[in-house]
């Protein structure tokens, strides 16, 4: 896993399958902490769910051309975050059957007075929270990609290795 800067995406997080860079998070910071524009918080919202949306597209896809049976794909997720001045957003998207289902799963305003510091607890563990999820697709894609590779070397079994038939004895 790693996060880079795509072109249009304040940042985004890849995960590496097989030789193919796959991207399952996504952020993106609406204008500046003064200004309010709330238009460009819904272009950006909307930009991030459609970078979602392909992104599971993509993830799932590469899974199935990879041999993953495709009723194991049901856990998979991809992820955002909107950054609105000083409001945080997460959101989880997943698949069921032809439709993405978005959940914003936390959210939390950053402090700008000494007395909301404990709101601090609350916005580290939304951060954890977002980095666990984002750990547990990894694994469950190495999961996904490592029974398929088992299932795979299970295939070949005594039935398949059929002896040749025995030559008749020669007799001289």
């Amino acid at each position: 896993m790693r996060e880079e800067r795509l072109d249009g995406y304040t940042m985004a997080s890849l995960m590496k399958i097989g030789s193919v860079d796959v991207q399952v998070a996504f952020g993106e910071v609406v204008g500046n902490a003064c200004e309010q524009n709330d238009g460009k918080m819904c272009e950006d919202r909307t930009k991030i769910l459609k970078a979602m949306q392909l992104a599971l597209v993509r993830l799932r896809r590469l899974l199935l051309e990879k041999g993953v049976d495709k009723g194991l794909l049901w856990e998979l997720e991809t992820y955002g975050i909107l950054i609105d001045k000083k409001d945080f957003c997460f959101y989880s998207m997943h698949q069921v059957d032809d439709y993405f289902l978005v959940n914003e799963f936390d959210n939390f305003t950053i402090p700008d007075n000494c007395g909301n510091l404990r709101e601090l607890s609350h916005i580290i563990q939304a951060m954890l929270s977002f980095k666990n999820r984002v750990l547990h697709l990894h694994q469950r894609v190495e999961s996904l990609l490592k029974s398929r590779r088992r299932q795979s070397a299970r295939r070949v079994t005594e039935d398949f290795v059929r002896p040749s038939p025995r030559k008749p004895n020669k007799r001289r």
